[in-house]
């Protein structure tokens, strides 16, 4: 062996890690280097020292102290569920929405085959005042965007309106659903 082995490769050899061949080319090493022999026995003194500390044992009361300290801490504020969620059911909605507008949209024969038809109906029966209103506001504050009937507009407050819809039907469909449930 030309080079001094580590220390790490000598703490190996005392606890007996090592294949037999290493160990023996190792052990006739250290015969003969008075540095590897001197390595050898600071690793077996360092070894018997720490064996000989006495364990230490926590206190009764550490598990106390650690609890308080972690519920005292500032670390990470507690996120209730619902910050989280508010994003994914916002995107839900927004996908529904779209879901119907496709859904229910088309024209001629199309829309009239359409299996949410009577639902796209009703939400623009309901919310007519109030798209036309806007409409109107619209036309007088803007230039037109499609000059044929400007249906372009129409259809983007329809949109509107229905995730609005959508976003409170949770609101006002979960009590019905609930009390036939409890009814029924």
């Amino acid at each position: 062996m030309k080079k001094h082995p580590s220390n790490s490769v000598l703490f190996s050899l005392l606890e007996g890690s090592l294949p037999k061949d290493a160990e023996h080319r190792l052990r006739q090493h250290i015969e003969h280097c008075a540095v590897c022999m001197q390595s050898l026995d600071f690793e077996k003194q360092l070894t018997r020292s720490i064996e000989e500390l006495p364990l230490a044992h926590p206190s009764p009361q550490f598990d106390g102290h650690v609890l308080s300290e972690l519920q005292h801490s500032k670390a990470i504020p507690h996120r209730p569920l619902q910050a989280w969620m508010r994003p994914v059911i916002t995107g839900l909605l927004i996908t529904t929405t779209l879901l119907v507008i496709i859904l229910a949209g088309g024209s001629g024969e199309e829309q009239s085959q359409s299996v949410l038809t009577p639902v796209f109906e009703y939400i623009t029966d309901v919310m007519s005042p109030v798209t036309d209103q806007f409409h109107e506001q619209i036309t007088l504050l803007t230039p037109s965007v499609d000059a044929a009937d400007n249906h372009t507009i129409r259809i983007f407050l329809i949109a509107s309106l229905a995730l609005l819809v959508i976003g409170s039907l949770d609101r006002l469909l979960l009590p019905i659903i609930r009390h036939r449930e409890r009814t029924g």
